[in-house]
């Protein structure tokens, strides 16, 4: 079990790097004077934390290569592998959910200032 918390919180702080890697990035042509962080960045940011929600949403994370291989290895399917699927599932999708929100925050906070 904690493997697989291992890898939620991996995946879940890959997005947050990526936020981070787009703010820090943009510092050194604000400084310069070739855009103004402070107006385009909010709503870049903002739509990117939908973009997070949609590739929660959509991703199956691995959930079809599994089902795959329990069908070609003529391996029972029961219902509780199912449900184990659809939870760990629902988990990753919440994760990003939670993600895309702190993107969308990040972004009102920013467009505040």
């Amino acid at each position: 079990m904690k493997e697989i918390n291992l890898t939620r919180i991996k995946i879940f702080l890959f997005p947050l790097l990526i936020l981070l890697i787009m703010i820090l990035s943009t510092f050194p042509f604000n400084y310069i004077g070739i855009f103004n962080f402070f107006e385009i960045m909010p709503l870049i940011i903002f739509l990117s934390g939908f973009i997070v929600i949609l590739i929660g949403a959509l991703y199956d994370f691995g959930a079809s290569d599994y089902l795959k291989t329990t069908m070609t290895g003529k391996g029972k399917l029961t219902d509780e592998n199912i449900r184990n699927i659809n939870k760990q599932q629902l988990v990753m999708t919440l994760l990003f959910i939670c993600d895309g929100i702190i993107y969308m925050i990040v972004g009102y906070i920013i467009y505040i200032i």
